[in-house]
């Protein structure tokens, strides 16, 4: 009899574990994988380096994409969750456009990187930069990095990279950080006036129930979040 082959044993493995209903559990189990799939992910970067020679660089972001948007899908199903999304017609063909959306958790990115077919960039503190793994992931998707201490200096680079017209589609968390809830925070207006003075499209993005998945108990759990997307 032929021995079970390591995705056999991991879809064993899953499905034990997502149909555990004990907080802890699927906690546990998911930021394992979680952690486990960005360490793997450092393989990745091999062939990546290679796509940063001129000749390749048309290819770059569809490598990027790729990967991306299969660890977001494997995040989201790994906490159980279930995404519906209304208005997917709304999005541009093009990548050159703004996300503005509301910010209701850590689970937002994810979200947004399985539903859109490009790879996205976002704004992010720059302190991550010293997180190993995540800083890789942050430079390829073209990120950009902001002090919150030099407000000018971040208004500046995201005003440069709002303008770049071959670059990702950027998000922009008008709130500034996580609601944690499902009332949203005060918006800051700043983005939003670069949006608007850059003439780039822009498209409107709701997220309702993404806090439930991890800021809501402080455990991993699963929960339908509601995407709407309109211009």
């Amino acid at each position: 009899m032929l021995k079970p082959t390591f995705a056999i044993i991991f879809r064993e493995m899953e499905q034990k574990f997502l149909t555990n209903d004990h907080p802890m559990v699927r906690t546990v189990f998911f930021f394992t994988i979680m952690w486990f799939s960005l360490l793997v992910s450092l393989l990745i970067f091999i062939p990546y380096l290679f796509l940063l020679l001129p000749v390749m660089n048309r290819f770059q972001k569809v490598y990027i994409y790729f990967w991306t948007s299969l660890w977001a899908r494997m995040i989201l199903r790994l906490s159980g969750s279930k995404i519906k999304v209304q208005g997917k017609e709304n999005i541009p063909v093009s990548p050159s456009f703004a996300i503005i959306s509301n910010h209701q958790g850590y689970m937002d990115i994810p979200v947004l990187m399985s539903i859109f077919p490009y790879p996205l960039s976002f704004v992010a503190k720059k302190e991550l930069l010293k997180v190993p793994i995540i800083n890789f992931w942050l430079l390829a998707l073209d990120c950009i990095m902001i002090d919150r201490l030099k407000p000018h200096s971040s208004y500046r680079k995201i005003a440069f990279r709002i303008r770049k017209k071959d670059g990702n589609p950027v998000i922009l968390f008008p709130e500034g950080t996580r609601s944690k809830g499902a009332e949203a925070g005060k918006w800051k207006m700043g983005g939003l006036k670069l949006v608007e003075e850059s003439g780039i499209s822009k498209i409107l993005v709701t997220i309702d129930g993404s806090y439930k998945i991890w800021e809501e108990n402080r455990r991993i759990r699963a929960t339908e979040v509601k995407v709407s997307i309109s211009k």
